[in-house]
């Protein structure tokens, strides 16, 4: 029995390094793959993530920024941070990240919305994290946020069953520097998609609660200014009774506690009309121009190129 058991002991450890030595090419490989979020990672660990302008949010911050009406009107550098898919934790820990290697930003413009303060994380384009293990201080990180998230990247080579480096190698790339580059067709799309989805609701958590109004200190007091933002979303999208003004009065309660600026895209005339939109809650390129074109103009009036 004994020698069975060291038998099998051997075997594992065997097998454990011949992993760990297979995976590290593979990962050093899978950092040039074009997905969501990757180009997004590579950036921040290359340092080429570093701007005046750093947006944060989920994927409705993705659809309602567009670059050139930043460049154009704040003649300012801008990089869109945001996270497909997940709350404020998520959020954090990626300008955690950030800031480990990129230079910190003048201005943050934080995207809120229904599940912005939510603890539940999600695993959309989950390979985006799987090159990035061999860092300390993202794994570290990485399990802060999320036991399970951690667990499902963690085996070396088993983690990146079901993804084909050869094919995602071929991808031709979405964003630059965090947003949608202008060609990419679906946010081009002119469609209002309107699938049938049960009424949203507010979610709010007092741990998250706290975390937020944390970080907008901490910020403060880096001399970083926040903008809470939340994004405008078409008035088609069913809220449970009042949970869509109770959001809003939140943020805006919050930001007044914290001392930062407060947008309500909410409550703008875009909201009535679907041409800006590709769904309920996300702006379509012609939706962007606009919103973006208010959040420079906005920004302008902060007069951050004197600083």
């Amino acid at each position: 029995m004994k020698r069975f058991v060291k038998t099998a002991a051997a075997f594992c450890l065997v097998l454990a390094a011949v992993l760990i030595l297979a995976d590290y090419p593979l990962s050093r490989s899978m950092r040039k793959v074009h997905t969501f979020g990757m180009d997004t990672w590579r950036d921040i660990f290359e340092g080429k993530a570093g701007a005046d302008i750093l947006i944060q949010g989920d994927s409705r911050a993705f659809n309602a920024c567009y670059q050139p009406v930043f460049d154009s009107l704040t003649g300012l550098t801008a990089y869109n941070l945001t996270t497909i898919g997940n709350p404020f934790l998520m959020q954090e820990f990626r300008y955690g990240m950030y800031r480990g290697h990129n230079r910190k930003p003048r201005v943050i413009l934080q995207f809120t919305d229904e599940f912005f303060l939510g603890t539940a994380i999600s695993d959309y384009d989950r390979v985006q994290y799987l090159p990035w293990m061999w860092d300390k201080s993202f794994t570290g990180g990485l399990l802060s946020v999320s036991r399970r998230l951690f667990l499902q990247n963690a085996f070396p080579v088993l983690r990146y069953h079901g993804y084909r480096p050869w094919s995602l190698a071929r991808e031709p790339r979405m964003t630059r520097n965090g947003f949608y580059l202008p060609d990419y067709e679906l946010f081009r799309d002119s469609v209002f998609h309107h699938p049938a989805e049960p009424e949203r609701a507010f979610y709010y958590s007092g741990y998250m609660h706290d975390r937020l109004t944390r970080f907008l200190r901490n910020a403060s007091e880096e001399g970083i200014r926040v903008i809470l933002i939340c994004p405008p979303l078409h008035e088609s999208l069913a809220f449970e009774e009042g949970g869509k003004e109770e959001m809003v009065r939140f943020f805006r309660s919050v930001a007044d506690e914290c001392g930062v600026p407060f947008l309500d895209g909410t409550s703008m005339a875009i909201v009535h009309d679907s041409t800006y939109f590709l769904d309920r809650g996300h702006l379509n390129m012609k939706g962007a121009r606009i919103f973006s074109d208010t959040l420079a103009r906005y920004l302008n009036g902060l007069h951050l190129s004197d600083n």
